[in-house]
């Protein structure tokens, strides 16, 4: 990945969910295009998916398909992380067992 402001928001996340006990692994799936980011897992939340991008940018059509269809099977995505504070913002909610009807950012429904 070119070192850019989606990578800047990617390593600044992963350091965030380390230290708070969590994992920030990167989610690879070959043959499986539009696949999430990243796959962080906490012991408190359990793993779920985010799709980073560059500030002001969105996932793209393919993306939110796959997105769609992993929330039909059951997997918490939020699509179209696309800023710092959304990413710490989702992390927080997650790990601090919000319910999902008061998230400040929803997951991506089937």
């Amino acid at each position: 990945m070119p070192k850019g402001p989606e990578s800047k928001i990617e390593k600044k996340l992963r350091e965030y969910m380390e230290s708070k006990g969590g994992m920030f692994p990167k989610a690879v799936s070959p043959g499986n295009a539009g696949w999430p980011d990243r796959n962080p897992c906490h012991p408190v939340s359990g793993p779920f998916y985010m799709e980073l991008k560059a500030p002001g940018k969105h996932s793209e059509e393919h993306q939110m398909l796959k997105s769609k269809e992993m929330a039909g099977f059951g997997y918490r995505v939020y699509a179209s992380v696309n800023s710092l504070r959304k990413g710490i913002e989702i992390i927080d909610d997650e790990i601090n067992g919000v319910r999902p009807l008061d998230r400040r950012h929803k997951p991506v429904s089937a």
